[in-house]
């Protein structure tokens, strides 16, 4: 294991932490989980095998209600040298350098992040992240972290709120079949299904979602206020899935915010 800062207190906004990643290596197969804790505050996420990594990202995150000071973000990093990384995000940068949906590229060598955050209330949702070939060589494998600094969400209202923090499945791992259940009954739940084209067809419980309710052309959200019960999705092209818990004064449920990414069957 080799000592690096956590990823939450990298206190640039927008740039890249020379070998701040965490490069853990085990003699046997393990399972790794990473838990950011502060305070009141907590976020935790499976973290993937490198040999499970792509490509091709599609970010997940969250906007806070307006008034609250929260930064969507996301960071990537890089498990080869010179690895060469594109990315177009929905956002600008709360620093102003890269503005949104423009391409802009970042060269890291590994253990290298890249840490990207949005203005104020901004989210990244649907930012494409992808490493691409240099002339000398192929693109490489990279894992990418996404959430946001902190969230408030789920009501005009709500005033509870956490950091939201998850590794993002690469795109080559995502499905077409997704079963979801309630976190707690009595709640609701927010879902978005982030989709690469925007012609997908995508179903609820055997219902087609409204191609012109796409948000952004990247994502489908519904929650399921009113009617808490097991969700069944599917889609005619590959998609991704994502649950959300809601602020605590939304839904008398006495819990935080959370992101969760769902595994397809």
């Amino acid at each position: 294991s080799t000592p690096a800062n956590s990823l939450a207190y990298n206190a640039q906004v927008t740039g890249i932490g020379t070998n701040k990643g965490i490069h853990i290596v085990a003699d046997t197969p393990i399972v790794v989980y990473a838990h950011i804790l502060n305070s009141a505050r907590s976020g935790s996420t499976l973290v993937l095998p490198t040999k499970v990594l792509g490509r091709e990202y599609y970010v997940s995150s969250y906007a806070s209600n307006p008034g609250n000071n929260s930064k969507s973000e996301f960071a990537v990093v890089a498990t080869e040298d010179n690895t060469q990384v594109e990315i177009t995000p929905k956002q600008a940068d709360a620093n102003n350098t890269y503005p949104a949906n423009t391409p802009f590229q970042v060269t890291l060598n590994k253990g290298d992040v890249f840490q990207f955050q949005s203005a104020n209330q901004g989210d990244l949702t649907g930012t494409f992240i992808k490493s691409i070939a240099t002339a000398n060589a192929p693109c490489k494998p990279i894992a990418v972290f996404a959430g946001s600094t902190w969230t408030a969400m789920g009501c005009a209202s709500g005033s509870s709120g956490d950091n939201l923090y998850q590794q993002l499945f690469p795109l080559v791992s995502w499905g077409q079949f997704y079963i979801t259940a309630p976190l707690k009954l009595g709640s609701y739940d927010i879902f978005r299904v982030m989709v690469k084209d925007p012609a997908t067809v995508v179903t609820v419980n055997g219902t087609p979602l409204p191609l012109g309710s796409l948000i952004n052309n990247s994502y489908y959200e519904f929650n399921t206020i009113g009617n808490n019960t097991p969700r069944i999705i599917t889609s005619d092209k590959p998609i991704c899935v994502a649950q959300y818990l809601v602020s605590q004064n939304c839904d008398g449920v006495n819990s935080d915010p959370e992101m969760i990414l769902l595994n397809p069957i």
